[in-house]
């Protein structure tokens, strides 16, 4: 089996439920899940990494001692 109807669509719906083609629909929508999923992880340790090595934190932290910042009532 070559190709088979994406998980969702009209077609895939019609399909029987013990059609080979509509499991091998979930177990491809399963990969491509868990492969966007494992992509955005890694993005967002980039970005974490990234933003971390930018600045001296701990200068930052200590330019901006005694900020105080009043809460205002909406």
């Amino acid at each position: 089996m070559e190709c088979w109807p994406m998980v969702g669509t009209l077609p895939w719906q019609h399909l029987p439920t013990d059609d080979p083609a509509k499991l091998a629909a979930i177990f491809d929508a399963a990969r491509h899940w868990a492969l966007r999923v494992d992509t955005a992880q890694a993005q967002m340790a980039d970005a974490s990494r990234e933003v971390s090595e930018s600045t001296d934190w701990l200068q930052m932290s200590r330019t901006r001692s005694g900020v105080y910042i009043p809460r205002e009532v909406a």
